[in-house]
């Protein structure tokens, strides 16, 4: 990539970051647009990803403070699943950097179609009533989806908030 910045890329750089955090806010899922145009840039898969990573990171630090703030997180009861995720979400992201970048330009183009699809395809998602998992099965569950979500959301990102989504529904929790 070509190391001038022209007003094309600055205007291609805002309306794309506006679009993505807009989406982002509004129904999740903006990494699916940041990151196909942070990538026509001709930017390197891992920047591209560390890139959505700290935007993305900035809306998920506020959405857990007001959720916080609001009374509906007990961290105390969750700690292990943040744990998990975390760890599993830096597991993901040193694999991304184990891998050759133009393998990784192409499984992110791959991902990218998954989640987009995965997306688009739920959108009626959660309106039917689910028991909500306690015991055993949520102390196996939840921290699989914890592992997983966390490993997928290091190693590439976009969907990520939907693939979070569906575990709560699964695991018996509304909107």
């Amino acid at each position: 990539m070509d190391a001038s910045i022209t007003w094309q890329i600055v205007l291609i750089l805002f309306l794309g970051g506006f679009c993505a955090a807009f989406i982002d806010s509004t129904v999740g899922g903006g990494g699916l647009i940041s990151v196909p145009v942070l990538m026509s840039l001709g930017l390197p898969p891992h920047i591209v990803l560390g890139t959505n990573k700290a935007a993305a990171s900035m809306g998920a630090v506020s959405s857990v403070f007001s959720f916080w703030k609001a009374g509906k997180i007990k961290f105390k009861n969750i700690s292990l699943l943040i744990f998990l995720s975390f760890m599993f979400s830096a597991a993901g992201a040193f694999a991304v950097t184990l891998l050759d970048e133009s393998f990784m330009k192409q499984i992110a183009v791959f991902l990218l179609i998954i989640a987009a699809l995965y997306t688009f395809l739920k959108k009626d998602f959660g309106k039917a009533k689910t028991q909500k998992k306690t015991g055993k099965l949520y102390i196996i569950i939840a921290p699989v989806f914890a592992s997983a979500i966390g490993f997928y959301d290091g190693f590439f990102g976009p969907g990520t908030g939907s693939f979070l989504i569906f575990s709560f529904l699964f695991l018996g929790y509304n909107f």
